[in-house]
């Protein structure tokens, strides 16, 4: 008997495609896989409810990655050229200028050179505005893939004296923000040093043609000459730690009171204390990583048994987010041996993630020496 194999090719071919005619939208794989797998039809159930179920999950924190941020300016126009100028007082004799790019942290990441325009120049200005000497053309700003994040450092050859500087970008970046996506010119700290003086510090900022708006405390344009930057600290990890710094356990909540006890071996004067955040080594936190939002430092007798008076009282009002640079408060100068900060509101930023009370460093300070190294610490969660 002869057997007619492309008879049988056809019918198979028919009893594979004709059940789904009905779906005209199917592929082929698709009308294979209805034919032969029973859980086809319950896996598109379960397609068709995913995106519910999507709506009731937490939101990604979009964030930003910073000191104090930075200044930043908005464009519809790739190409249109966003200048910013920083004037001082008197003309001063500048022999170093370095550029900061802004970093921002959201759900793709560390973008360690947001808002950073492909073209850019800086230059020197005298008391009328109008330059005086060029100080870079940079034409491919945006496209280091070795020097992603650095600062852009310009040592002048001889020193300009100069009322201000001017920077002028072009070819900007797209960026997509909570509301919509637009072009942005950001930058995180300019420096303008003449030898060991930054003469941009607390210098006036213009943006040209484009209101300064304070609507957002990470934007300002004051800081762009703050003389902070979200560039993080130098700083070495313990040999047996993956991070840098003292951490707590994890709590629920944010209203966890939790404390840490500094001891001298005599009393000491103090007039202010500075915190810095602790991080891992791949400066990837949020920003402000586990600061405490609310605390008072407490001076006690001995023992830890009474206090004896308040040295700082921030229990009142949320600590403004530092990013990675260090937290300085100052108080009228006082003499102890036995404090402790007392933190009765620590950093909880998402709704479902812990909270917790971590430092890199707590220094308690007179001037600007640290009086805190060396001494004996200890806190309520007995750790370290």
């Amino acid at each position: 008997m002869m057997i007619n194999w492309m008879k049988i090719h056809l019918m198979l071919i028919l009893m594979l495609v004709l059940p789904s005619a009905v779906q005209a939208q199917a592929t082929l794989s698709e009308k294979l896989v209805a034919r032969f797998s029973s859980r086809w039809d319950k896996i598109q159930d379960e397609l068709s409810n995913i995106g519910k179920e999507l709506e009731t999950l937490p939101i990604i924190p979009l964030g930003d990655l910073g000191g104090t941020g930075g200044l930043i300016r908005y464009s519809l126009d790739k190409d249109e050229e966003l200048s910013v100028s920083v004037r001082w007082e008197k003309p001063v004799a500048i022999d170093l200028v370095v550029l900061v790019p802004a970093r921002r942290f959201d759900w793709d990441g560390l973008d360690p050179e947001f808002g950073l325009s492909n073209r850019i120049e800086v230059e020197l200005l005298d008391g009328n505005d109008n330059p005086i000497y060029l100080v870079a053309r940079e034409n491919a700003a945006s496209s280091r893939p070795i020097q992603k994040g650095f600062p852009f450092v310009y040592s002048l050859p001889t020193p300009v004296q100069a009322h201000g500087v001017r920077i002028r970008c072009r070819e900007h970046k797209y960026h997509e923000f909570p509301v919509r996506r637009f072009y942005a010119l950001a930058l995180a700290e300019l420096f303008c040093f003449s030898g060991q003086r930054n003469v941009a510090e607390g210098a006036m900022v213009r943006v040209a043609n484009y209101p300064i708006k304070q609507d957002h405390w990470f934007w300002r344009a004051g800081f762009l000459v703050d003389d902070l930057t979200p560039l993080g600290l130098p700083e070495i990890p313990s040999p047996d730690l993956r991070h840098i710094g003292w951490c707590s356990f994890a709590h629920s909540a944010e209203d966890t009171d939790t404390s840490i006890d500094i001891e001298f071996d005599h009393p000491v004067k103090l007039d202010g204390m500075r915190m810095f955040p602790a991080r891992t080594t791949t400066s990837e936190d949020p920003p402000g990583f586990a600061l405490p939002q609310r605390f008072r430092l407490i001076a006690f007798d001995e023992g830890f048994v009474q206090p004896t008076h308040v040295i700082f009282d921030h229990s009142e009002n949320d600590l403004m987010n530092p990013g990675h640079n260090p937290a300085t408060v100052r108080f009228p100068e006082t003499t102890v041996q036995h404090v402790r900060l007392d933190c009765s509101r620590i950093w909880k930023k998402f709704p479902h993630y812990p909270a917790f009370l971590a430092f890199s460093e707590i220094q308690l300070l007179h001037g600007e020496t640290n009086m805190a190294e060396g001494a004996t610490v200890s806190s309520s969660e007995k750790i370290g």
